[in-house]
């Protein structure tokens, strides 16, 4: 049970990591494509300043400049609203990822505790067989006393016996 849940931790760690990679990725991609919309941004501000000086009009420079200044604008802060987001999503993989080091650093004390609790309750049971084989060999001792001693006393009681019955067929 804790091998599975071992392995579906790291199967969403890996998750968790691949999916931080790719909104790295994507973090990159935003920052690239508003570096470029940067520099078209800049680029048509030096053209509409090109066409301003060549045409010499200052409301068409005006509202050439005021609309693509707005859609830049505008893109800009799509881009920053993604951004935000895939900040906020990094943050909290973090944070899960955090709470499953602690998940897994708890899942390896209740381990550990119950290694040493099963160690002593082991060692408990070895002393307790040593104890009781120790008492059974005891025993088996003084079973073995008595009936050499009870083997011994029918030996001499046989032996009088039949020495007793020998002698008073003689007489």
């Amino acid at each position: 049970m804790l091998r599975a849940g071992y392995y579906q931790e790291e199967s969403e760690r890996k998750a968790m990591a691949d999916q931080i990679k790719q909104m790295g990725i994507i973090i990159e991609n935003h920052q690239k494509q508003f570096e470029e919309l940067r520099a078209k941004f800049d680029a048509e501000v030096l053209k509409c300043s090109e066409l301003s000086i060549k045409l010499d009009a200052t409301e068409v420079r005006t509202v050439l400049a005021s609309l693509q200044e707005n859609a830049l604008a505008h893109q800009a802060c799509v881009l920053r609203a993604d951004l935000e987001k895939s900040l906020k999503d990094n943050a909290s993989l973090f944070s899960k990822i955090g709470r499953e080091d602690k998940l897994n650093v708890d899942n390896r004390s209740v381990v550990d505790n119950y290694q040493i609790e099963l160690t002593r309750e082991i060692r408990t049971l070895c002393n307790t067989m040593d104890a009781s084989i120790s008492q059974q060999n005891e025993h088996l001792q003084c079973i073995e006393k008595f009936y050499f001693d009870v083997i011994l006393l029918f030996s001499d009681f046989t032996k009088y016996y039949f020495t007793a019955l020998f002698n008073g067929f003689r007489d």
